[in-house]
């Protein structure tokens, strides 16, 4: 933590994620392999926030960041499935085979927006 709290120049991060996708073997043509090593790292990410958002005392806060990372954990999943490939050969069934998903994402990032608002309701409630 303490590493990546200190502030970094755009040319260091990058060489730090470069280094990353070089453990994992994942060439810049690699975006498959590159957006689901990414899609892990948001998911190490969103499970202590997952279980402490089931906790009633935490208030909807916890609870909108993680229906935030489930849309985000699903919108990087279309990305692999449906890859740049079928967006750019036109591969429409690969692509139409993603809107289930896509809604998902959708669901979940109104939920986030949902919860959101419900803490800006509590506070304008008190005039905050």
């Amino acid at each position: 933590m303490p590493a990546d709290s200190r502030p970094l120049d755009d040319d260091t991060q990058i060489g730090a994620w470069e280094e990353q996708y070089d453990v994992i073997g994942a060439g810049e043509d690699d975006l498959a392999r590159m957006i689901t090593f990414v899609q892990w790292q948001v998911l190490r990410a969103a499970m202590p926030v997952r279980r402490t958002a089931q906790h009633p005392e935490t208030g909807p806060i916890p609870i909108a960041a993680a229906h935030a990372f489930d849309a985000v954990q699903v919108l990087l999943g279309v990305v692999v499935a449906a890859s740049r490939d079928a967006a750019v050969s036109g591969d429409t069934d690969t692509l139409v085979a993603q809107a289930d998903r896509l809604r998902d994402a959708r669901a979940s990032l109104e939920n986030t927006i949902g919860n959101t608002d419900a803490l800006l309701n509590m506070l304008d409630s008190v005039d905050l």
